[in-house]
């Protein structure tokens, strides 16, 4: 690759072989180095392509506000959160983390932390982005020297999300968020039994409603397929069956959409296998 501009000593804009720009990201990428210099793309963490200009666009302007290291945290957080979570995640997460960060360290110096009010929802419902942004706390301390409180690990924790809902805002995210809770706090109070939030069966129970909640929002209910299976369901798990008619009336009356038979049929074994209920 070649070098056309250094920005910094982290951020170069480079031409490829195919004669695409590039912003090059990678630590020392353009230390001592001036435009025309070549260099092997292994060197590189991250190549941005220019064809997405707004990224690129935006990508340039932030590097001219902020430090090289805040990039280089937030690649190490991306880089473990797509280990962990295997998942790709939208571009613009290194655009948003690495700014949010930068101002949760500005924050944190002049003493004005937020509360995060709804990071006990992000510790139930997103667990594992959660353990991300904890990890992420400490990467900042060792990276940038500061301590920022664990309410951050709240608010990583939600880009990550956010970041893998395909560009959906951060309203949406809130939006999916809201629903989960409303749905198991139904399962919870209409079967008066504690959930257990360390099972498999509720690991799973939450994944099925961030994809619920998410046709929800975009009003994409399964097709009804099988009314043999319907039957069947609300015959032998009765009670489930009441509960997932709880569950439509509260959709309905917030988002008036009316949940299809499959969907029924989905929520109703997922709230069977998350009670603990015996065959």
């Amino acid at each position: 690759m070649k070098i056309t501009k250094v920005l910094n000593n982290s951020l170069v804009i480079a031409q490829d072989d195919n004669n695409e720009e590039c912003i090059v990201f990678g630590k020392g990428v353009g230390f001592a180095k001036k435009a025309g210099d070549i260099f092997e793309e292994k060197q590189a963490e991250k190549v941005f392509v220019s064809r997405d200009k707004k990224l690129s666009n935006d990508l340039v302007r932030l590097m001219n506000e902020v430090s090289p290291q805040y990039l280089e945290v937030t690649e190490r957080i991306v880089r473990i959160a797509t280990e962990r979570l295997k998942v790709k995640l939208n571009n613009y997460i290194h655009i948003t983390l690495t700014d949010h960060i930068h101002f949760a360290v500005i924050r944190n110096e002049k003493k004005e932390n937020t509360k995060n009010w709804v990071i006990w929802e992000v510790k139930r419902f997103y667990p594992k982005e959660y353990k991300i942004g904890l990890m992420a706390l400490d990467i900042i301390k060792e990276e940038l020297g500061v301590e920022l409180p664990e309410d951050e690990a709240g608010n990583i924790a939600f880009h990550l999300v956010n970041a893998q809902k395909d560009g959906s805002s951060k309203d949406t995210i809130q939006e999916i968020t809201n629903i989960i809770k409303r749905v198991v706090n139904i399962v919870r109070y209409y079967f008066q039994h504690d959930l257990d939030e360390d099972s498999i069966s509720y690991s799973r129970f939450i994944t099925h409603l961030q994809y619920f909640a998410q046709r929800i929002i975009e009003n994409k209910m399964l097709v009804p397929e099988d009314d043999i299976l319907f039957n069947q369901i609300t015959t032998k798990y009765s009670e489930e069956f009441e509960c997932t008619k709880h569950i439509s009336t509260y959709i309905k009356n917030t988002y008036h959409i009316d949940i299809t038979t499959d969907e029924q049929i989905y929520l109703a074994l997922h709230i069977r296998r998350v009670v603990n209920r015996s065959e």
